[in-house]
């Protein structure tokens, strides 16, 4: 059986962490920054500078990495919600509005913007132990997370650590291609 351990992210590991959450967002963040190019401008390199920013929720400092034997194996990214939600930015994309609106149900509380585990570390435990530091580590209003409706493996995932649904908004999908109808917000006490 092999050995998971868990470990605050440096600056080395921001494009595994793009990477994990680009695999944990299902074409979602390269619809969404499709928004902010310029001209000329690489996808990549943009949102690999939001990985950079620490003020960014994608950035790693918000990162917990899992290595299985020694090698990054999963990603964990945990942002803390505040007690009263900023109104909506005026420019952020209608995609977007449906989940920062579940967002400001935990305030107080930590979300969990990605979860992730390369697919050849899955059915490992990675994902739990994930989880589980984030239980941990979460803030008073409790741990949330939101999730498409069609991810069903990952729901499950979800509740067999705990968390329960809590509401629904329908997707947005501005030119995203996904199966997915409605975001479900989820949380664990």
């Amino acid at each position: 059986m092999s050995t998971i351990t868990l470990r605050a992210a440096t600056g080395q590991d921001a494009e595994f962490v793009l990477d994990l959450s680009l695999i944990a967002a299902h074409g979602f963040l390269e619809r969404f920054f499709e928004n902010y190019l310029s001209d000329g401008q690489d996808l990549r390199t943009l949102m690999l500078s939001r990985v950079n920013t620490p003020e960014s929720n994608m950035s790693w400092t918000n990162c917990w990495i899992a290595e299985s034997d020694g090698q990054r194996a999963g990603i964990i990214t945990l942002v803390e919600i505040p007690e009263v939600a900023d109104p909506l930015d005026e420019d952020l994309p209608s995609m977007f509005h449906p989940l920062a609106e579940l967002e400001a149900m935990l305030p107080g509380g930590t979300i969990i913007e990605f979860v992730s585990t390369l697919p050849k570390f899955r059915g490992r435990g990675i994902a739990t132990a994930l989880l589980e530091h984030a239980h941990e580590k979460r803030s008073s209003g409790g741990l949330g997370l939101v999730v498409s409706n069609n991810n069903t493996s990952a729901r499950k995932v979800y509740e067999t650590t705990g968390f329960s649904e809590v509401a629904r908004r329908p997707i947005v999908h501005d030119g995203w291609t996904s199966s997915g109808t409605e975001w479900i917000l989820m949380t664990r006490p």
